[in-house]
C-alpha cells in the first residue's frame, strides 16, 4: 500500500510537479490505439488516486494535490468526446450502428 499512496504534509504537496489535463484538440490527433492506451493509463491513475485519498482520510492527513482527480476525470471525459465525434462521422444516419458504437464507448 505504501507504494501506491503518496500523501504527506501540505508543504510537500505544493512543491510536487503535477501534469495537466489533455486538451480535446490533442486527443483528436491520436489514433484509436493511442486513445485506448491513454484510457487505461488514466484509469490506473484514477484508481491510484482513489486509494491515496482513502489512505489519507484514514490517516487523517491531507491528500497531496487533490486536484489531480479532477484532471484525470476531465481527460477521460475528453477521450469519450473524441470517440463520440468519430462515431458520428462513421455511423452517419444509421441509428443502429451508432447505438452499437456508443454501447462500447459507454461500457462500464
Amino acid at each position: 500500500l505504501s507504494a501506491v499512496t503518496r500523501f504527506g504534509p501540505k508543504e510537500t504537496a505544493d512543491k510536487e510537479p503535477v501534469g495537466r489535463a489533455w486538451e480535446t484538440s490533442e486527443l483528436r490527433l491520436k489514433s484509436f490505439e493511442d486513445l485506448q492506451g491513454l484510457w487505461y493509463v488514466l484509469l490506473k491513475e484514477k484508481h491510484m488516486l482513489a486509494t491515496e485519498k482513502y489512505a489519507a482520510r484514514g490517516s487523517r492527513v491531507r491528500m497531496r494535490a487533490p486536484h489531480r482527480i479532477k484532471m484525470v476525470r476531465r481527460s477521460m471525459a475528453k477521450i469519450k468526446t473524441v470517440l463520440t465525434e468519430r462515431v458520428d462521422e462513421v455511423a452517419g444516419d444509421d441509428p443502429e450502428l451508432r447505438r452499437k458504437f456508443m454501447a462500447v464507448i459507454n461500457a462500464k
